[in-house]
């Protein structure tokens, strides 16, 4: 599966899961973790009113992912980072 493929089955999921929040871009990238095993770097930047996400719903969101991943076939590991609109925005994530 591609980034890109794997970027969309993601930001799917990160829809339906975070209900409360728009979300407005996801970004995976391939990497190697410290140990030699096959990592996904998951970036998920969203928009709250308040700026923040459900601190629940984030841990039971990477159970999804690694439940999706099993299903998928895809042998990595997902690391994920979430990160307000605005604080992508002063970071020059997104314009």
């Amino acid at each position: 599966m591609s980034e890109e493929q794997a970027r969309q089955v993601i930001f799917d999921l990160a829809t339906k899961r975070f209900k409360d929040a728009k979300i407005i871009d996801v970004t995976v990238k391939e990497d190697t973790g410290w140990d030699g095993d096959p990592i996904l770097r998951v970036r998920v930047i969203y928009e709250t009113p308040n700026e923040r996400l459900d601190a629940p719903t984030m841990m039971s969101f990477k159970h999804c992912l690694w439940l999706k991943f099993e299903e998928m076939e895809i042998d990595a590991f997902p690391i994920t980072s979430y990160i307000s609109s605005r604080d992508a925005k002063d970071a020059g994530m997104i314009a």
